[in-house]
């Protein structure tokens, strides 16, 4: 029975601390404002205060209110300076339009037995809705309307509303692996063969597909009436008819692939990026109802942005843009190195506003990945460099909003409009997360006439104005090179 009370040590994400949503600014009238540290709000428009700085965080901000930390703990907060839901909670977020605390828990009742588990709590803008403790959960997301939470061998099953729809004991022969498509799915077989099936609420079984024999598959999806993936550790398989005729590695469109993306995103957007890895290394699309709408035929596919992704082309290895039927809609001419340009900013190749951030090339003959040592522009729709950085720029974004950030050799941001003109001076640190051998540099963009200066704790618009004064922390990368 001990390993049904080992708790899932991801469920808490561990650096809630340095968790941020960027602000839909044209529905607000408050914006967070970083003083030495601490965090108030004033009015976007005139600067005065209507929360004075209190706050240690500010992860989210919406029109009702926002989520914030204090004094260790996270909860919402309306723009009065009344707490909705207080800051008791280890991390806290909205998920649709509920909103979910949890925190880290003991239960030293169990006899022989050290049961470490997740305190949920789920609440509206206006009540509490139900508190759940889990050893391994799965919270509400995308379109599924359901949750579900293990405590010790026995699952819960809420709705998004908070009514417990039904509690599930363990069971071998029949074992409950998730709510998925609206459904409750097991996988069944008291031995070989194993399937798979999904049942309503009212128990009635709506669909059977047999389980590969290894039992390795953790999430099934329905994605119509006769295709399913089934989602293992490293491969995604899909299944029609009972027939595999797919195995696929899902890409996260950058520069690996990777099962968190898979998980997370997978059946959400209308074109998913795949590696075939039985009969070659080349990628592919997928549709959202796993339907191959582009063969596995390009060296690589970025991720999709505003309906469109970069490519290499096969022969020449030059990267383009197709968008989400594969018709090409910029022609492949800039040089393979861009594929890998943003490897250390984690930034697909993408069109912002018409024009594409470009390598063109190294200031010295030989290659190097020296930021400095880059050299920058920017291409139109046709692929033609209409714009060329000076040596004096390390790195260019892509722009939104009408500017676009860059760095400078010392290591600064600034921002350029679409002539190349500084528009915003460099006075910017950067800011790096994660760690060696993956980090990253956290760029910051403008999006919806503000930009969030993570290094600085807080937020400048586009007339240059400063969401933050006084003394900030001294930012630690944790990594050389």
């Amino acid at each position: 029975m001990r390993g049904f009370y080992e708790n899932d040590e991801n469920a808490i994400d561990k650096n809630f601390d340095e968790a941020h949503v960027m602000l839909d600014a044209d529905s607000l009238k408050y914006i967070p404002y970083c003083q030495d540290d601490l965090y108030g709000f004033v009015d976007k428009l005139t600067m005065a205060w209507k929360v004075k700085p209190k706050y240690n965080h500010v992860v989210a901000v919406y029109p009702e209110g926002a989520i914030v930390g204090l004094d260790g703990g996270y909860g919402w907060v309306q723009f009065n300076d009344t707490f909705v839901v207080g800051p008791y909670f280890s991390s806290f977020e909205k998920e649709g339009n509920v909103y979910h605390g949890m925190m880290r828990s003991v239960d030293t009742s169990i006899e022989n037995s050290y049961s470490s588990f997740t305190e949920n709590y789920y609440f509206t803008e206006k009540k509490y809705l139900f508190t759940a403790w889990a050893h391994k959960q799965q919270t509400f997301s995308g379109s599924d309307t359901m949750a579900w939470f293990r405590y010790g061998d026995t699952f819960s099953v809420y709705g998004i509303s908070g009514a417990l729809l039904r509690k599930i004991p363990y069971e071998k022969s029949k074992l409950f692996i998730g709510t998925y498509n609206n459904c409750l799915v097991y996988l069944e077989g008291a031995e070989k063969p194993f399937y798979f099936t999904w049942y309503d609420l009212q128990g009635n079984l709506k669909y059977k597909i047999l389980s590969p024999d290894d039992r390795s598959v953790h999430i099934v999806r329905c994605l119509n009436d006769s295709v399913f993936a089934l989602i293992g550790e490293d491969r995604v398989l899909f299944e029609k008819n009972q027939d595999m005729f797919y195995t696929f590695t899902i890409s996260n469109g950058m520069l690996f692939s990777g099962m968190d993306y898979a998980y997370a995103n997978l059946f959400k957007e209308g074109n998913m990026i795949v590696v075939h890895d039985i009969f070659s290394d080349k990628f592919g699309l997928l549709s959202g109802n796993g339907l191959l709408k582009v063969p596995c035929r390009y060296s690589y596919i970025g991720s999709f942005i505003n309906g469109e992704a970069a490519f290499a082309d096969t022969t020449t290895q030059k990267i383009g843009f197709i968008d989400g039927n594969g018709k090409v809609v910029v022609p492949p001419v800039f040089e393979p190195h861009n594929k890998n340009r943003l490897q250390f900013f984690n930034k697909p190749m993408q069109y912002g506003e018409g024009l594409c951030a470009v390598l063109l090339g190294y200031k010295q003959k030989q290659k190097s990945d020296n930021l400095q040592e880059r050299k920058f522009g920017y291409a139109d729709r046709s692929g033609k460099i209409v714009l060329t950085l000076p040596d004096t720029i390390s790195y260019s974004g892509n722009f939104s909003d009408g500017v676009a950030p860059v760095i400078s050799e010392n290591r600064k941001v600034g921002f350029i409009d679409r002539h190349g003109k500084i528009v915003i001076p460099f006075k910017y640190d950067i800011y790096v997360e994660g760690a060696y051998p993956f980090p990253q540099v956290v760029i910051p963009y403008f999006y919806h006439g503000y930009a969030y200066i993570k290094a600085s704790g807080g937020y400048i618009d586009r007339a240059g104005r400063e969401y933050f004064s006084g003394k900030h922390k001294k930012v630690e990368h944790g990594f050389s090179h």
